[in-house]
């Protein structure tokens, strides 16, 4: 800036033209509006002629400067679409005729947002700026506020900041009202005597200083100028000629005319009269008949002319957003609007997920993917619909608004692949589990190369593949950062245009629901059916087997198609390193085809998809060949059976899978890939059953997988070998079950094909599982059942079955949210119970997930253990103070005994944390008994959705219902501990404060309930834990016996510290007393 004092030397007048042009993510195809092609004036354009790219050639061909912003999220369109439009601008910038103006990426509402989500948001759009219109960054100095919602307090220092790409900006653009303080109160402010009078008034044409914007200017947008470009008619001609002869009269060189608007407006689109082009023409050429009114770029005007002074900004916006569409000067009455709850939340929630999981080590690479994606979806946050002719009735949260938020949940499906990628594990897992929080279960698949997302309620698509085999993670399939178009749902495949299809889209079968049965959820092979359950679908009853080995980069898809339909087509959508497709454009895809298979490969991501030539099956050609930034494929059979391969990298060479599946019939290691053959049909009968053997490590085995060791003791590989056993033999089972599946309530069912896995083996007691093909009859399709045996050789099985009936008949029925496995029969003669397989995933899991909603969690939880203790149900097992002392001596005499080296530094602590356990439980009063699980393990706890469902009730006794409590909170902190300390990262969980929530909800059901002795068994099950380990010979970390000692410890002192009163004779226990 120059100094004040510069005079005015002829009589002229600068005007800067500045131009907003913002859309999403959009695409064309649109029935409900414009599509991108109409927006640039491309295509078909009716008896008008309009859009974005004519106005930017009339500047160039009037020689009229220009000041633009482009929004990123437009950009980005651009680059994919539209990639030839880019020239155009670069042909204004090389002319001398157009100066970019900066802005937030999404156009989030700045102010509502922290100061690091804003910097991303302004450099992500910096960056497409040099990327894409291959911009020097110090060159753009003046800023576009969203929405213009100005807050000197929370935006001046992130303008200004050395962090920003540019190292901060000098100027910001707001409304000339803002120049105008409106105080506590805005009625009978200065600000709003200016909007009612509208005077001119040089103040409101001059750059001010803002006082506490760190060197920031304001330059005043001119709302008549808005209202008056383009002119309309001859009135708004004279109109503005007043305006300007009257800036230019005032000599005053500090002067400067900005208009400030939407480019669609002026280009007529994207909703505004499609005469506005030609009217915006006619503007143009009024330009050149009026030379002494000069276009300026606003930096170069800058560099000559000084700022008027320093001045208060208070916070402010545009006049129709403030008043009259009731959004408030500080936009709090869209943004905090009690409907907009909900979707508040979800931006919250998937900011604080990334954090979470950015502070856990996950991979990086995948969560700058995840933050990219939340920035779309805070595109102009909370923007309301109104009815412009009906200003008093109430605003809504406008559906587009509503939709982009809404998808802002997908940041959790990205921060759990990101922390997968830092936790694989070698195997590969199938569950079922709302990863998003939809609502709706997804089928998650993962192992070391993929991590995979399908959506059961919505065709069974695959709506998510991660690319995990770089150095970090990439997507491959799904364009979830692609306009939804009023879409809230999830997962849900987009009808008009036709978008987000992911893969395994069934033409006209896209919204079908599917059932899923998981035969094999963890190990060498994760296996399982998605089966349709439509009603009235052709589809119906038809299947999508799937397999994923451990070792493996692709999916293996095997359909089975139902009777009375020869022909089925299903689409891909590959986006082959999506975050990069959306930066980069198309600039770096290429076609990656093979004999069998096609794709596309993009800077150094390849995903492709595979058929087989022999079964009937042709490359289709798709509805649309791109979807979003997505490439389609269409693949169409005239089989039954067919199957297909989706992956990443190198298509794998074929081999022989008949010969394949014949070798692991015998082997220790039978996958349940072989449940499926060769075509992808399910085995059936004999077939299946002669596959399924004894699902264990085995030193001598037959062709029907029955171990022949016969001692129960480990074999020479060191494997447990366990005795042959009626109820570990597949084919006894599956006779047996036939011939009592009446019993157990499932009429006309015939057990085609058993499975046996144990589960837990010990010499005298076991816990298996039998995978079964049920079939209704010869006629119809099988389906997949699983159930759960406990074989006791002492006879407990029986007192453990005639438990699980009670609590049944006590409300822990199917029907209930907090449950237990149905019971289904004891056979003495076998001493064998059978039950249900509890449904969801172990609470253990969930521990891997510190993001997961830990206290709705845990919440459900202490609500099922206060019903088991509020309970009426009572067992001949009772807790005594004396079983209780011989116990504890037990576990200190091996502890003591034990020369293991690890635990060595500790022997004296722990017999004297021993000492004082067993001192207290000989002194404290022993309250009131009920029935306790015993075992309240993570491990015995199921979750899946709001259903809790609790398993092992071998240790269930009438006893303290603190011991439950105390376990649980002590077992929870103990395997979250051992899971990230192994992995040399602290432990994420506050367990105290878990801890307290768990007791607060249940001491709301249990009021009358003593909690007081929690402490103590929280810090007995620190023990138990560290005897467990040296019983079965494991090992630990030095440094985690030390860790685990202190919180025992804790857990005492917290102990003694309740009132006097809660011990016989007022006597408090003492440490070392015995």
């Amino acid at each position: 800036m120059i100094p004040l004092n510069e005079q005015r030397k002829d009589n002229h007048l600068h005007l800067a033209l500045v131009h907003h042009a913002n859309q999403y993510v959009i695409t064309d195809g649109y029935l409900d509006r414009q599509g991108m092609g109409d927006i640039l004036g491309l295509g078909s354009q009716g008896p008008f002629q309009r859009g974005l790219l004519p106005l930017l050639q009339m500047h160039l061909d009037y020689r009229v400067p220009l000041n633009l912003h482009l929004s990123g999220t437009l950009m980005e369109t651009l680059a994919w679409h539209y990639p030839e439009s880019f020239s155009l601008i670069k042909r204004l910038r090389r002319a001398g005729l157009l100066e970019l103006v900066g802005s937030a990426f999404s156009q989030n509402i700045m102010p509502f947002f922290s100061e690091q989500y804003n910097l991303r948001q302004i450099n992500e759009e910096l960056w497409l700026y040099r990327r894409h219109l291959g911009c020097d960054l110090s060159a753009v100095k003046t800023f576009w506020v969203p929405e213009r919602v100005w807050d000197t307090e929370k935006l001046a220092g992130v303008l200004r900041s050395d962090r920003l790409l540019n190292k901060g900006y000098d100027f910001v653009l707001l409304d000339d009202r803002l120049v105008y303080p409106a105080g506590d109160n805005y009625w009978g402010s200065a600000r709003e005597r200016f909007d009612c009078e509208r005077p001119l008034e040089v103040d409101a044409f001059m750059p001010w200083e803002i006082v506490g914007g760190r060197g920031l200017v304001m330059l005043p947008i001119s709302k008549d100028l808005r209202y008056l470009i383009p002119p309309i008619g001859p009135e708004s001609f004279h109109r503005l000629t007043e305006i300007f002869n009257w800036l230019a009269s005032t000599g005053d060189e500090r002067v400067l005319a900005v208009y400030g608007d939407d480019l669609e407006k002026a280009a007529g689109v994207g909703g505004w009269d499609c005469l506005h082009l030609e009217r915006y023409e006619r503007f143009l050429r009024w330009l050149l008949d009026n030379r002494w009114i000069k276009p300026v770029l606003i930096s170069r005007w800058a560099q000559n002319h000084a700022v008027a002074g320093r001045r208060e900004i208070e916070r402010g916006t545009f006049y129709e957003l403030a008043r009259m569409w009731k959004a408030g000067e500080d936009y709090r009455g869209w943004y905090e609007d009690p409907n907009c709850f909900e979707h508040r939340q979800y931006l919250i929630k998937a900011e604080q997920t990334l954090i979470e999981a950015e502070r856990s080590g996950a991979d990086a690479g995948l969560l700058e993917f995840g933050w990219k994606h939340l920035l779309h979806c805070s595109y102009e946050t909370s923007w309301h619909h109104f009815q412009v002719d009906r200003l008093d009735d109430p605003m809504y949260l406008a559906p587009w608004a509503a939709a982009l938020t809404s998808h802002a949940r997908s940041c959790f499906i990205i921060a759990m692949a990101a922390r997968w990628f830092n936790r694989r594990d070698g195997a590969a897992h199938a569950e079922m589990i709302d990863i998003d929080g939809d609502g709706d279960e997804e089928l998650v698949l993962k192992n070391d190369h993929l991590f995979a997302v399908l959506s059961p309620r919505w065709g069974g698509r695959l709506t998510y593949l991660f690319d995990l085999t770089g150095r970090s993670g990439r997507l491959v399939i799904g364009n979830l950062s692609d306009d939804w178009n009023l879409q809230e749902e999830l997962n849900r495949y987009m009808d008009c245009p036709r978008n987000h299809p992911g893969a395994l889209a069934e033409v006209g079968h896209e919204h079908d629901q599917y059932q899923v049965t998981i035969f094999n959820g963890e190990g060498q092979e994760a296996c399982l059916s998605l089966r349709n359950v439509q009603p009235g679908s052709s589809l119906y009853g038809g299947e999508k087997q799937i397999r994923l080995s451990a070792d493996a980069g692709h999916i293996t898809v095997s359909y089975i198609v139902p009777q009375g339909l020869w022909q089925l087509s299903t689409e891909v959508c590959l986006s082959p390193n999506y975050y990069n497709l959306l930066r980069h454009g198309r600039a770096s895809i290429a076609a990656f085809n093979g004999p069998d298979w096609r794709g596309w490969s993009n800077a150094g991501a390849r995903a492709w998809a595979r058929i087989d030539l022999r079964q009937s099956t042709i490359w289709d050609k798709p509805h649309q060949s791109e979807c979003g930034h997505g490439l389609n494929l269409r693949i169409t059979s005239f089989s039954k059976n067919f199957n297909i391969e989706l992956g990443v990298g190198a298509p794998p060479g074929r081999t022989d899978k008949a010969k394949t599946n014949g070798k692991r019939r015998n082997g220790n290691c039978h996958a349940l890939s072989s449940n499926f053959n060769t075509q992808g049909e399910l085995l059936t009968g004999a077939a299946l059953s002669d596959q399924m053997g004894f699902n264990m490590t085995q030193s001598k085995a037959d062709g029907d997988g029955n171990n022949h060791n016969g001692d129960g003791r480990r074999n020479g590989n060191g494997a447990l070998s366990i005795m042959p056993l009626p109820v570990a033999d597949s084919h006894f089972m599956r006779q047996f079950l036939n011939h009592n599946l009446p019993a157990m309530k499932m009429q006309r069912l015939q057990v085609q094909a058993c499975r046996v896995r144990v589960l837990k083996p010990h010499h005298n007691r076991l816990t298996l599982e039998y995978n079964l093909l049920l079939k209704p009859d010869k006629n119809r399709s099988g389906f997949a059942s699983t159930l759960v045996g406990i074989w006791r050789q002492d006879g407990r099985a029986q007192q453990i079955y005639q438990l699980l009936e009670a609590l049944w008949q006590a409300g822990f029925g199917d029907s209930e949210t907090l449950a237990i496995p149905q019971p289904l029969g004891y056979w003495k003669r076998l001493n064998l119970m059978l039950s249900d397989k509890a449904p969801g995933l172990p609470l253990k899991q969930w521990i891997y997930n510190p993001d997961a909603d830990w206290p709705g969690l845990l919440r459900r939880v202490a609500a099922w253990l206060a019903k088991l203790h509020n309970s009426r149900v009572k067992v001949a097992q009772q807790f005594t103070i004396e079983k209780e002392i011989d116990t504890l001596n037990g576990w200190m005499a091996d502890l003591i005994a034990s020369d293991q080296p690890w635990l060595s530094v500790e022997k004296q602590r722990i017999e004297l944390l021993l000492r004082e356990i067993i001192t207290c439980q000989r002194i404290i009063r022993s309250g009131d008994l009920c029935l306790t699980h015993g075992d309240f393990h993570p491990e015995n706890i199921f979750i899946r959705g709001c259903r809790v469902t609790v398993i092992d009730f071998e240790h269930s006794s009438m006893g303290d219902p603190a011991i439950d409590l105390g376990y649980l909170i002590g077992q929870i902190d103990l395997q979250s501990d051992r899971h990230w300390l192994r992995r040399s990262k602290s432990n994420p969980f506050d367990i105290e404060r878990l801890a307290e929530l768990l007791l607060e909800e249940y001491h709301c059901l249990r009021p009358a309930a003593d909690l007081g002795r929690v402490p103590l068994y929280r810090a007995r099950t620190y023990m138990k834990h560290l005897m467990y380990t040296v019983r079965m010979k494991g090992t630990e970390d030095s440094t985690n016996i030390t860790l685990w000692l202190d919180k025992a410890a804790a857990c005492l002192k917290a102990f003694h510290s309740l009132p006097q009163s809660y011990y016989p004779d007022h006597k408090a226990a003492s440490i070392g007393s015995d």
